[in-house]
């Protein structure tokens, strides 16, 4: 379900309405190869990430601004 625009919003926008998505427990690794210290070792962390999606028009007849089969592509594609 869409919500108005919310007011901590920069000046000049044209949307009105607003879905905000987190994609949050995304692990990744990576290590430092140039680093002969512990960085070179790999070594990993969660990522999170917090979308927002909008439009000056929601879709007609469900209200959404974006389907939300669409966001679970997202989160169920491949890593």
């Amino acid at each position: 379900m869409a919500t108005m625009h919310s007011a901590d919003a920069p000046l000049g926008r044209t949307a009105r309405f607003h879905l905000r998505r987190l994609f949050d427990d995304l692990p990744c690794c990576h290590r430092s190869w140039a680093n002969q210290g512990k960085r070179f070792f790999l070594h990993g962390y969660e990522r999170a990430f917090d979308i927002e999606f909008a439009c000056a028009e929601t879709e007609a007849g469900t209200d959404a601004v974006l389907d939300e089969g669409t966001l679970d592509e997202v989160t169920a594609g491949p890593v």
